[in-house]
């Protein structure tokens, strides 16, 4: 009896968003390798993993395609909030702001740059949709141990 009384409640948060444990409930639910590809060959790759409660680390390279194969390459720390992450950066000379909005294995990628702030190669954007690859992603999720 007390097994499927487990089995029900494992099934029951799945399907609700609920968890049995409410602090391994953060971010885990969007770690992964994400791609995004485009008709003539170019496209993204985006890692990500929970660092810190309510944060996730990215990483996030992409390439133009044949025949420049321009690439940019941008990579931080942002906090997430009801399933939207907004990375800021003033780096480059410019403002670079993209904001990543997750659904369910999904996500949707909005860049907004002024004066080449995100510091990609010409033409090179991250706007798209993405779908996860695998729910792991490619970088070292603790490096130095």
């Amino acid at each position: 009896m007390m097994k499927h009384v487990l089995v029900g409640l494992a099934l029951l948060s799945q399907f609700s968003g609920a968890t049995l444990n409410p602090a391994a409930r953060r971010t885990d639910g969007v770690a992964g390798r994400y791609s995004m590809e485009r008709a003539n060959g170019s496209g993204c790759l985006l890692d990500m993993a929970e660092f810190q409660r309510q944060r996730i680390r990215f990483q996030l390279f992409c390439d133009r395609g044949a025949p420049s194969y321009n690439m940019g390459f941008i990579e931080g720390m942002v906090p997430i909030a009801r399933g939207v992450a907004v990375f800021r950066d003033h780096g480059q000379g410019g403002v670079c702001e993209l904001r990543i909005t997750f659904r369910h294995a999904r996500m949707e990628v909005v860049q907004r740059e002024e004066h080449g702030g995100c510091g990609f190669g010409y033409g090179v954007t991250a706007d798209g949709t993405y779908r996860r690859i695998r729910t792991r992603p490619a970088f070292d999720l603790h490096p130095g141990r």
